[in-house]
């Protein structure tokens, strides 16, 4: 966890009193599997973007750092000076990242859950 916390600081550009939002984005092999089992759809691509402006006005300063299974759509979808989009890591390593930040925003699956859990705070689904 030591890790996770010095990579938040760098990631923070020395910004004091910064609040962490843990972003994860489930993409490229969940879609079918909602519609196959439960007869629904991913979430509509405005849902990352509405729920970060709501934190982005709740905490300030705010910085979103989003772990995908498809970093590239993350980067050209969410992309800002405020988001930093993980790459290269291991699935432990995000996963602890997303532990050690404040709130949490998931779309599906257990792995994005067990995430907010570890994190506490705020989690929107």
């Amino acid at each position: 966890m030591d890790e996770s916390q010095r990579f938040l600081h760098s990631a923070s550009r020395r910004v004091k009193n910064i609040t962490y939002v843990g972003v994860h984005v489930r993409r490229t092999d969940y879609e079918g599997h909602l519609k196959k089992y439960f007869k629904v759809s991913a979430v509509k691509p405005d849902f990352f973007p509405r729920q970060m402006n709501v934190l982005r006005n709740k905490y300030k300063p705010v910085m979103f750092v989003v772990v995908s299974d498809d970093p590239e759509w993350c980067e050209r979808e969410l992309g800002d000076d405020d988001v930093v989009v993980m790459r290269n890591n291991s699935p432990a390593q995000d996963l602890a990242i997303m532990a050690a930040c404040n709130h949490s925003i998931v779309d599906y699956g257990t792995y994005g859950m067990w995430g907010a859990i570890l994190a506490g705070g705020d989690t929107f689904v």
